[in-house]
């Protein structure tokens, strides 16, 4: 499955002073799924895949790609 977020523009102070404007962005977001079992399902998400660099606020820093992976066990 893929999984666009995106954000617009926008101020990042009470005030909306252009000083505080910030950019938006658009991130892709990955995942799959396969079922080894009937068991057992191995998962995979890969988060922002372009590895673009964003801020939900100014100065703080925001993880670029990153990588989760799930080994799930569902007895039947």
């Amino acid at each position: 499955g893929a999984e666009l977020v995106g954000s617009g523009s926008r101020f990042d102070n009470a005030a909306n002073s252009a000083a505080s404007r910030m950019g938006g962005y658009t991130l892709l977001n990955l995942q799959a799924a396969l079922a080894v079992t009937p068991d057992f399902t191995v998962s995979a998400r890969l988060n922002n895949a372009t590895d673009k660099p964003y801020e939900l606020a100014q100065g703080y820093n925001t993880p670029r790609r990153s990588v989760f992976m799930a080994l799930e066990y569902a007895a039947r």
